[in-house]
């Protein structure tokens, strides 16, 4: 299981201030990119940001067991009543 440590570390690799100055720097001070390099680049980019939040968002799941890593048995049973229909508020 992880723990706060893991989930800093995981706060701290999904910056991507590193990423986008490279970026920067080829497009300022390389050679002219045509509109499909720029477009490729920019979607990879975009798409290592998805992928680093979704592993930071996973690595919060599990730090505070949520989602699929809960192990709390109140709180599991209530998930099956929810499932089930069975769980009904008093709202008065």
């Amino acid at each position: 299981m992880t723990d706060r440590f893991d989930l800093e570390q995981a706060i701290y690799d999904a910056d991507m201030s590193s990423d986008l100055k490279a970026a920067f720097e080829r497009v300022c001070d390389g050679p002219a990119m045509n509109q499909d390099q720029l477009d490729n680049m920019l979607m990879g980019l975009w798409q290592v940001a998805e992928l680093r939040h979704w592993k930071l968002m996973d690595m919060f799941c599990q730090t505070f067991k949520l989602n699929e890593y809960c192990d709390d048995p109140e709180v599991l049973a209530l998930r099956e009543r929810v499932k089930a229909g069975t769980l009904k508020e008093n709202v008065e």
